[in-house]
């Protein structure tokens, strides 16, 4: 497609041009102009934060973190080549990083962004008031990873991926910023070419049936959660079993991701513990939320790095938030030697620190051999 100016007697089309023969910058000018604009991307978004990389691998950043008014994230890549270079793959992984980022961090996020903007205000209520909540939801907030890929065009390659992606329940767009040039003056024309504006809605109610369809077919295996959570034990240089199952704890850290995972456990939630290479040990209930290693005390009041640990690397990092290591209270009602933990071929397990425990065979054989609580 392209842009015509209409003159007295004619229609002759408007001058293309590239972003680097006008010396538009990619970081330096694009992203900065679009992150003031971002509705030209999407008019129900808001930038969380611009460069954002809180995470160990610190090299790798999002252009923009945007948030929508359904609570979901926003990975925005920008490029200002003409083929839009690897682009999708690079927000997939982005995606997949800031899956697990909370309100209250995304709120930490965007306070960076105010203060470097020389904004005075309160990133919390500033997210809060976009969503039009009066209370943080954290239940609510990030349950879907969007993304939106800008640039001057995009490859036959991508373009391709995008819509697989799509397909398979992915809300990822292409936006093409194409810049053109009329006397001294440098336009651009914005659009949505994937999915087409006029499809999107329909788009997201086919993703919607499917995403119901796999579900239904999901719950034939796995059943409605129950309410319990999987905990991988992660034993190693850190941690063991044997502390854990002695004085009541479960942990994890070491580490921001680690660290943030065993975080997600609250006072009342009821775990079955993991240990690698052997089963499932233990099945209790959290009693009272993580904290650091160094703050952690037995109900007796001894502080846990004092004792006789199996592991005394527990006590790595001690003074340090983010790499130490957290714990959190729990009340075993059932818990066995790694001798006797309980297994069998094809039992659940899963590399994360918490996640939900779902699959009906493993929920069946573990309420029978470690207890259920009902």
């Amino acid at each position: 497609m392209a842009i015509y100016q209409i003159e007295s007697d004619q229609i002759v089309p408007v001058q293309e041009t590239s972003f680097s023969s006008e010396g538009i910058r990619e970081r330096g000018d694009l992203q900065r102009l679009l992150r003031d604009r971002v509705e030209l991307l999407d008019p129900e978004i808001m930038v969380l934060a611009e460069e954002y990389g809180e995470w160990e691998d610190s090299r790798r950043r999002i252009d923009l973190l945007a948030l929508d008014r359904d609570a979901n994230l926003v990975v925005i890549e920008l490029k200002r080549t003409d083929d839009g270079g690897h682009m999708e793959l690079q927000a997939v992984r982005y995606a997949a990083m800031v899956s697990t980022l909370t309100f209250e961090k995304a709120a930490a996020a965007h306070s960076g962004y105010l203060g470097a903007r020389g904004r005075d205000e309160d990133p919390r209520q500033a997210l809060l008031d976009f969503l039009e909540w009066d209370e943080v939801d954290e239940d609510q907030f990030g349950q879907e990873t969007r993304i939106i890929l800008a640039s001057s065009d995009f490859s036959r390659e991508i373009t391709t991926a995008v819509m697989w992606l799509n397909g398979h329940g992915i809300d990822i767009r292409c936006v093409r910023l194409r810049p053109y040039k009329l006397e001294n003056r440098l336009l651009v024309d914005v659009q949505q070419i994937i999915p087409l504006p006029e499809a999107a809605e329909y788009q997201v109610q086919i993703r919607e049936k499917e995403s119901r369809g796999r579900d239904a077919r999901k719950q034939k295996v796995f059943g409605e959660w129950t309410g319990k959570l999987y905990v991988n034990i992660g034993e190693g240089p850190h941690r063991n079993w044997d502390d854990c199952k002695e004085h009541g704890f479960l942990s994890a850290g070491q580490g921001k991701g680690w660290r943030d995972q065993i975080r997600r456990l609250q006072r009342g939630d009821l775990v079955y513990a993991y240990l690698k290479g052997s089963g499932y040990v233990g099945f209790g209930e959290v009693t009272a939320a993580p904290v650091m290693a160094r703050n952690f005390k037995l109900p007796d009041g001894r502080p846990l790095l004092d004792l006789p640990l199996a592991q005394p690397g527990m006590a790595e990092n001690a003074e340090d938030a983010e790499r130490s290591e957290w714990v959190a209270a729990v009340r075993w009602i059932s818990a066995v030697p790694r001798e006797e933990a309980r297994t069998f071929s094809g039992i659940f397990a899963n590399q994360n620190v918490v996640c939900r425990l779902r699959d009906a065979k493993t929920l069946d054989f573990l309420a029978e051999t470690l207890g259920s609580n009902g």
